[in-house]
């Protein structure tokens, strides 16, 4: 099979402001420079609702476990349904119960090194409901959400 290079096919642009159904894709366990634990969001923009950018990424959206900053992780999970009256021993925790949720999120822009991202700015409830479940690419070694991943010497073929 054949193909031409087309310069107007270089990858995906970023999401345009405006709200998106998404379902929280990944977490993972970090810690801030500050030395607060934090939970390192990751969103897919649902395929399976007539929207646009479907099947994007909202990448990188922290929540750190401060007093000041909880106002966003209790918005997050109202949003998502979660029980309000739980308690959770850590961020860590909450995340794994966030993960895989459906919330609909308002998206803005903001300006790193010179490129746009999207950054969420709100969450909403999701109008359709609904898990995540991961495709099986998603559960590659090499998708290990910010975990090290093992590899022995009986893993490699030299």
């Amino acid at each position: 099979m054949s193909f031409k290079l087309d310069s107007n096919n270089t990858g995906f642009k970023p999401l345009e402001k405006g709200e998106y159904e998404v379902f929280v894709q990944s977490v993972a366990n970090e810690v801030s420079k500050a030395g607060n634990l934090m939970v390192q969001v990751n969103y897919i923009v649902r395929d399976d609702v007539e929207q646009a950018g479907k099947g994007q990424l909202i990448k990188f959206d922290n929540f750190v476990q401060t007093d000041a900053a909880m106002w966003r992780v209790n918005q997050a999970s109202q949003a998502a349904g979660m029980d309000m009256d739980k308690e959770y021993k850590d961020i860590y925790e909450w995340g794994e119960d966030f993960k895989h949720r459906a919330v609909r999120v308002v998206v803005d822009h903001r300006e790193w090194n010179g490129n746009v991202y999207p950054e969420v700015k709100q969450f909403l409830p999701s109008v359709y409901g609904g898990t995540y479940t991961p495709k099986e690419e998603d559960n590659s070694p090499l998708v290990s959400e910010g975990n090290p991943v093992d590899i022995s010497d009986d893993d490699l073929p030299f």
